[in-house]
């Protein structure tokens, strides 16, 4: 879809070349050096860019209340661009795109495109920063990317001339059902640097699952800083309040966020129960001793790979995700610390550790190295916290892509060479040659050797198409082949009779609850003035090559999509 024409002329009109430098107080790593005069500039301007995500609305209200909440503020101002999802765009003030400005008569906000307009283009989020630098001067710049997040993973696609639907889940607009990828961040941020724009002080993931280094080294030269969670983001988000008291009434950057960190895990341990969370600020000009370490780490284990069937291949895969052979999914029952149970994403430091030292046949070379990374991921981190962390487990820090050959040939291949981080490390050396296979352990003999598991097939048929058109088939053949993909749903083919009767519950649950909703949804959109559901039925169906297993068959009809 096209941009609005007023809405590109408006914000051109609006650039300001400003040619400030970056700055901070961090023993001289980000000199602060603005070039113009201190006393005309707020301490900070906070941009927020983001969506309602389909689900979200409701918490992006509620942040932005607080917002307003506390009041306009001289030191701290603030101005957003978001839109709300498809279902708040009959309320007048909701529709569109908005422009939200904290004034000292109050929140104004005021629509400047309509829902068409495309967050994920890197042109728009570069204006965005370099109108916000224009109207709101300020010693330091704070962007939030505020919607859902999500691990790398193969629709972090490339910069293009033109942009395909689909991507990931970061800033997800579901009026133009698409969303921004690291390459396009990235971009973002450099053209509105080569516009004029003042380097960021800080990026602040408001969101799930993006504090991972792939994330973080790909934007480490346009921003001091980055925040964010490596855990999933709990709904209402961070604690917008304390996040301007902090920068309200602290000397420097560092130290308003070691005040803040603790304060939102905290505020998070109050409402979120037992969910694990965790929030951490890492220092970008620190980060080459901790990718250079990776990249050592990632040479020991391609050379331990390169003889898959030793004994220390098959202990690494053993301890990599396959280790209980009546229950193999891969993050139910891992020696690693996976963030997310259906994520590709592990912390650093102790699953480097863990498979330096899971006996029997641990590494010393390994463990030399995660001591390194250890150190340097510290030393580049400014704070961090958690909450309701696994026993054994004190503390969390960024997370990695951990995935098997299998998968990384299926997603991310053609996306993860062009990462800044796997240029400089080679992570990629190790996982596209990390074989999927489930190991057992000989307790008597301390010796692993491969398990023969059955081969599964996860397939679809149209057995009853009544009267469903040519194109509703299509759509709806369309997502039933993709979310029944094993990158969708996390499984691999090979895997026990008890692994296939885990993926078969969740085929009779969420899986065909979320296919039960596309079809209505499809249906709604092609027969408007129908209230009846076409005749029609599906199957799902999941069987092994094995005769003596059990096959699973889940059956969806036009009855369950009542309109």
């Amino acid at each position: 879809m096209k941009k609005t024409k007023w809405l590109l002329q408006l914000i051109m009109a609006t650039v300001c070349m400003f040619g400030l430098t970056a700055c901070s107080d961090d023993d001289d790593d980000n000199p602060d050096t603005p070039d113009t005069p201190s006393e005309e500039l707020a301490d900070y301007t906070i941009l927020l860019y983001g969506c309602g995500g389909g689900n979200l609305d409701e918490a992006l209200i509620f942040n932005l209340q607080q917002v307003a909440g506390m009041g306009y503020n001289e030191k701290v101002r603030f101005t957003g661009l978001v839109k709300y999802s498809k279902s708040f765009q009959k309320d007048a003030e909701k529709q569109g795109t908005r422009l939200i400005n904290m004034t000292p008569e109050g929140m104004e906000s005021s629509q400047v495109a309509d829902i068409s307009f495309r967050l994920k283009d890197p042109q728009n989020l570069a204006n965005f920063i370099v109108d916000a630098q224009k109207r709101m001067p300020a010693k330091q710049y704070v962007i939030i990317f505020w919607n859902h997040g999500n691990t790398f993973d193969k629709s972090d696609n490339l910069v293009l001339d033109n942009y395909s639907t689909g991507t990931r889940s970061l800033l997800y607009d579901d009026n133009a059902n698409e969303t921004m990828s690291i390459y396009e961040v990235e971009e973002g941020m450099k053209r509105a640097e080569s516009a004029g724009a003042q380097k960021l002080s800080l990026v602040y993931w408001d969101v799930c699952l993006m504090n991972m280094i792939e994330n973080i080294y790909q934007i480490k030269d346009h921003t001091n800083y980055v925040m964010g969670a490596s855990h999933l983001t709990p709904g209402i988000g961070g604690d917008y309040p304390e996040l301007i008291n902090a920068l309200a009434n602290n000397e420097t950057l560092e130290d308003a966020l070691r005040e803040y960190v603790p304060l939102v895990l905290q505020s998070w341990k109050l409402t979120e129960g037992d969910e694990s969370t965790d929030l951490s600020v890492i220092n970008t000009a620190r980060l080459e001793p901790l990718v250079q370490g990776i990249g050592e780490y990632a040479q020991q284990l391609s050379n331990i790979m390169s003889k898959p069937d030793s004994q220390e291949a098959l202990r690494i895969s053993y301890n990599s995700g396959c280790a209980n052979e009546n229950n193999p999914f891969y993050a139910k029952v891992s020696e690693l610390y996976f963030f997310d149970s259906e994520s590709l994403s592990i912390d650093i430091v102790t699953s480097f550790l863990i498979m330096a030292h899971a006996y029997p046949g641990f590494n010393g070379t390994l463990s030399a190295i995660a001591a390194k990374v250890r150190k340097a991921l510290d030393d580049a981190t400014l704070v961090k916290g958690s909450n309701n962390l696994p026993s054994k487990l004190e503390e969390v820090g960024i997370g990695i892509s951990w995935m098997w050959a299998e998968d990384y040939e299926a997603t991310v291949k053609n996306v993860y060479p062009h990462l800044a981080f796997d240029k400089a490390a080679g992570w990629s050396r190790f996982i596209a040659n990390n074989p999927w296979r489930i190991v057992s352990l000989d307790e008597s003999t301390n010796e692993f050797s491969l398990v023969d598991v059955p081969t599964w097939s996860l397939t679809w048929s149209l057995v009853l198409p009544g009267d469903l058109t040519e194109d509703e088939q299509k759509q709806i053949g369309n997502y039933i082949t993709k979310i029944l993909s094993p990158q969708y749903l996390a499984y691999h083919s090979k895997m026990q009779e008890e692994a296939a009767k885990i993926l078969a519950d969740k085929l009779k649950d969420s899986v065909s609850k979320a296919i039960i909703a596309k079809i209505t949804s499809i249906l709604k959109e092609t027969r408007p003035d129908s209230t009846t559901a076409p005749e029609f039925t599906y199957h799902i169906t999941l069987k092994s090559d094995d005769a003596s297993t059990e096959e699973f068959v889940v059956e969806i009809t036009g009855e369950q999509c009542k309109k």
